[in-house]
């Protein structure tokens, strides 16, 4: 679950992803209103946005790589596997780069 509460200038942003503990899509518009109220901007993140997660830009090479190299061992070894495989540190960290200026 994540929640991100920003202090931009005196404008306070409320983000949130779409964690069921965040409440239903339905009721977004009543959240927004209500926060607005109060002054709280309510942003409410799209169902899937891998570029703000930089560890899904990640899972989803080692998914690739277990996809097209399928193996005979337990989960756990072939999962093992694709990461050794599939990832580098340099390759991470060049994931995250896309996703935080530095």
């Amino acid at each position: 679950m994540h929640v991100i509460v920003a202090f931009y200038k005196t404008v306070i942003f409320l983000i949130v992803d779409n964690a069921k503990i965040h409440g239903a899509a339905q009721t977004a518009d009543l959240q927004a209103m209500l926060f607005a109220v109060v002054g709280i901007t309510y942003v409410r993140l799209p169902t899937y946005w891998p570029e703000l997660m930089p560890a899904e830009l990640v899972f989803q090479n080692v998914k690739a790589y277990m996809r097209s190299h399928r193996g005979y061992g337990s989960f756990l070894q072939e999962i093992l596997k694709g990461f050794a495989c599939a990832t580098n540190l340099e390759f991470v960290a060049r994931q995250y780069r896309k996703c935080i200026p530095v």
